[in-house]
C-alpha cells in the first residue's frame, strides 16, 4: 500500500484530485477556508506526498507567515470599518467634483491603500464606492471597476508587503543567500515581479513564460537563463536519471526559453520593428575546465558556453546579443554543501561580502543594458569584485606533414605539441 501511494503517477493523481476538492470547497463555502486548507495539508502528510518536516517547514519561512499576518491585518481593518470609512471619505470628498478629477482621487486612494493592505478587501470595499460614483456621473460601472482593479494591482506591486508575490520573491532571494528586500526598495527601483511556474524543460510549456512576460510588460528585451540543479556523483557511479536531469534543466532549459524569445524577436524584425535584445546564459567554471564529481554538470555547462558562441554568431542579424557568465557566489546550490556554506558565509564584521550574489548581478545588469550592445559571444567569470573573460579553446600552430601520418610517427609529434602548448587550467577538485 505504501509503495502504491509513493509512486509518481498516483501522487500526481492524488494532488490533482485534492486541488479539485479544495477548489469545490472554497466555492461552496460549507467550511471555513482555513479549515479546508488545513485538511488538505493533513491529507498530503497522511498520503506521504509531503513529510511532516516539509509541512512544518512552511511555518519557519518568513514569507508565508508575513502573508498570513497581512490577511489578519486586512481582516482587522475591514471588520473595524477603517477601510469602509476611507471609502466613504472618498465619496464625500469628491461630491460635486468633475468626473475625471473624482476618478483620479479614487484611483490614488486605491493605490495607496493597496500598497499596505491586501488587494482583495480593498477592492471588495471600494466596489460599492465605484458603483455610486458611476451612477452619479451617469456612466457604466465597468468603466470604473476595471480601472479600480488595475489600480489595486499597481499599488500592491510598489511595496514589499503590497502583494504576496513580492513576499514570496523576497523569501526565495533570502534562501539563495541574498539580503532581504527593504519595505520600499521595490518602489524606489520601480520594479515589478511576476511569478511563472512553467516547466522550462518542456518546450511547449516553457513558451508560456515568454508569453506571460510579453503580456505583462508589453514587450521582451532580455532573457537571463539561470535555472539549475545539482546531481553530483563520480562518473563511475552516475545513473542515467542523474545525467538526464542535469541536461534537461541546464542545457535544454537554456534552449527552450531562448528559442521562444528568439522567435518573438525575429517576428518583430520581420515586421519592421527595431530590436535590441539580450540573451545572457549561465555557465560555470565546471563547464569551462571540468569538475571532479560533476561530469554531468560540467558537460551541460560546457554545452551552454558553446551554445552562447553559436547564438552570438547566428542572431546578430536580428539585433540580438548573446553572452554567458560563470558566477561564483553564495546560492542555494553552493550552500547545500556544508563546507561550501561555511566558506561562503557572510562576514560578521561588516567587511566586503565576497560571495554575495549581488556582486555578480552588477555584471548581468550591465550586459543587459544598451551600453553593452556591441558585446556579444563572450564568456565572463565573476567572483567577488573580480571580472574576467574566459579565453576559450584555441588552435595552436601545430605540425603539418603535408601527407598522411603513420601511427608510429605520432608519439614524438603529439608529445611535442603538448609541451609547446599553453597548459590548460586544472580540473576543479583535481
Amino acid at each position: 500500500m505504501v509503495e502504491f501511494l509513493t509512486s509518481s503517477p498516483v501522487q500526481i493523481a492524488i494532488v490533482l484530485f485534492l486541488v479539485a476538492v479544495v477548489f469545490f470547497g472554497f466555492v461552496r463555502e460549507s467550511l471555513p477556508a482555513d479549515v479546508i486548507a488545513l485538511m488538505a495539508m493533513g491529507t498530503l502528510m497522511l498520503t506521504g506526498i509531503m513529510s511532516v518536516k516539509e509541512t512544518l517547514g512552511v511555518f519557519s519561512n518568513a514569507a508565508p507567515l508575513t502573508i498570513a499576518a497581512m490577511f489578519v491585518m486586512s481582516a482587522a481593518l475591514d471588520r473595524t470599518g477603517v477601510i469602509d470609512q476611507a471609502g466613504r471619505w472618498v465619496t464625500q470628498a469628491t461630491h460635486g467634483w468633475p468626473p475625471i478629477l473624482a476618478i483620479m482621487v479614487m484611483m490614488l486612494a486605491v493605490i495607496v491603500m493597496s500598497a499596505f493592505i491586501n488587494n482583495t478587501p480593498v477592492v471588495v470595499v471600494l466596489i460599492p464606492v465605484a458603483i455610486r460614483l458611476a451612477k452619479s456621473f451617469k456612466i457604466s460601472p465597468s468603466k470604473l471597476l476595471i480601472p479600480l482593479s488595475f489600480a489595486s494591482i499597481f499599488g500592491g506591486t510598489t511595496t514589499l508587503i503590497g502583494t504576496s508575490t513580492n513576499l514570496l520573491v523576497d523569501g526565495v532571494a533570502q534562501s539563495g543567500g541574498m539580503a532581504p528586500f527593504g519595505m520600499f526598495e521595490i518602489t524606489a527601483a520601480g520594479g515589478k515581479a511576476i511569478v511563472n511556474t512553467s516547466d522550462i524543460t518542456n518546450y511547449e510549456d516553457s513558451a508560456n513564460a515568454v508569453k506571460q512576460a510579453i503580456e505583462s510588460f508589453g514587450d521582451l528585451h532580455i532573457v537571463l537563463n539561470n535555472a539549475g540543479v545539482n546531481r553530483d556523483r563520480m562518473f563511475a557511479s552516475m545513473t542515467e536519471q542523474e545525467w538526464d536531469t542535469i541536461m534537461s534543466v541546464h542545457l535544454k532549459g537554456h534552449f527552450c526559453i531562448a528559442s521562444h524569445a528568439v522567435h518573438y524577436w525575429r517576428d518583430q524584425v520581420k515586421a519592421g520593428k527595431p530590436v535590441a535584445a539580450r540573451i545572457i546564459n549561465t555557465t560555470s567554471g565546471a563547464g569551462l575546465q571540468g569538475s571532479i564529481g560533476q561530469s554531468n554538470y560540467a558537460a551541460a555547462k560546457g554545452g551552454i558556453a558553446a551554445l552562447t558562441l553559436n547564438q552570438a554568431a547566428e542572431l546578430g542579424r536580428y539585433g540580438i546579443t548573446a553572452n554567458a557568465v560563470a558566477p561564483a557566489a553564495r546560492t542555494g546550490m553552493t550552500t547545500a554543501v556544508e563546507a561550501m556554506a561555511t566558506r561562503m558565509a557572510k562576514p560578521e564584521d561588516g567587511s566586503f561580502d565576497y560571495w554575495a550574489p549581488e556582486n555578480v548581478s552588477t555584471l548581468l545588469a550591465w550586459l543587459a543594458s544598451e551600453e553593452a550592445g556591441d558585446v556579444t559571444g563572450k564568456v565572463f567569470e565573476s567572483e567577488g569584485g573580480r571580472i574576467c573573460i574566459c579565453d576559450g579553446w584555441r588552435t595552436t600552430e601545430g605540425v603539418d606533414k603535408g601527407d598522411r601520418w603513420e601511427p608510429s610517427e605520432l608519439g614524438e609529434v603529439v608529445h611535442k605539441l603538448i609541451k609547446d602548448a599553453v597548459p590548460a587550467q586544472k580540473v576543479w577538485g583535481s
